[in-house]
């Protein structure tokens, strides 16, 4: 039942974001550690980011809430 009301609001969110003017092809679906690895790979150290060189590999953890999840990222 918790997927159905997840996927409900979202779905009410993404149509607000529709009536506002942001475009449909703007728009991607992330999970909070996929989020999170995204932004680890922009994150700058000097001038080039600790994760994005080739063969760095990481893991985010997203310890909140009910649920552990996990991302796993290898940067080629």
């Amino acid at each position: 039942m918790e997927l159905y009301y997840f996927i409900t609001d979202l779905t009410l969110h993404v149509q607000l974001l529709l009536k506002g003017g942001i475009e449909k092809d703007h728009l991607k679906l992330a999970l909070e550690p996929e989020a999170a690895s995204v932004w680890c790979q922009q994150v700058e150290a000097g001038k080039k980011s600790v994760f994005c060189r080739t063969g760095s590999k990481y893991m985010v953890i997203d310890l909140g809430g009910m649920y552990v999840c996990f991302a796993l990222s290898t940067y080629l």
